[in-house]
């Protein structure tokens, strides 16, 4: 009978860097919203990736296992990354060390066993599982941007009239005009 082959994923949150690493057996579904993808396939349970990235479709894509391979399908209508090339709407195998591309998310493939003797501490397989991965939404600062933006314009207006009514009060006459003081003597 053949082991079974599990995934390991691992990739850096795009907002905050942080290393991110789960081991799952197959199959793997990754999207943008819970509810679109499956929690059953083939009466396995789905382990769910959630992904917050308006790049990422709701049901972006699958890692599946048959007949001792791992495979990657895409489910997307832009396509996945699979090592530097993008698959759309079709499947690939996996390899160890494989580099999935989801939005902004660069995904690295490890395949393991559980019972294999030169698994890492990372690789090692647990029981506490997580069933769900929330990555954190990407910061979006157009908001902030732009009122820094209008900050600046009203800065340099207002700075650009002082510096006009500076120059203005201190550039020479031509010479017989009179000055009007105000409030004096002229």
């Amino acid at each position: 009978m053949d082991e079974e082959i599990y995934v390991q994923l691992s990739w850096n949150d795009p907002a905050t860097g942080a290393a991110i690493h789960y081991h799952y057996a197959p199959p793997v579904a990754f999207g943008r919203e819970l509810d679109q993808m499956p929690s059953r396939l083939g009466g396995r349970p789905v382990q769910r990736v959630v992904l917050h990235d308006r790049q990422i479709s709701r049901y972006h894509a699958l890692i599946s296992s048959s007949g001792g391979q791992v495979i990657l399908t895409d489910r997307s209508a832009n396509g996945t990354g699979l090592n530097g090339e993008t698959i759309h709407r079709t499947s690939r195998v996996l390899h160890n060390q494989d580099v999935i591309r989801l939005g902004n998310h660069r995904i690295t493939v490890t395949l393991t066993t559980h019972n294999n003797p030169d698994a890492t501490q990372v690789n090692v397989l647990t029981t506490a599982t997580p069933a769900l991965i929330e990555a954190k939404p990407q910061a979006n600062h157009a908001g902030l941007m732009l009122l820094l933006a209008m900050v600046l314009v009203l800065a340099a207006a207002a700075m650009w009239g002082l510096v006009s009514l500076a120059l203005n009060q201190y550039r020479p006459r031509p010479a017989g005009t009179s000055q009007v003081l105000i409030g004096g003597v002229g």
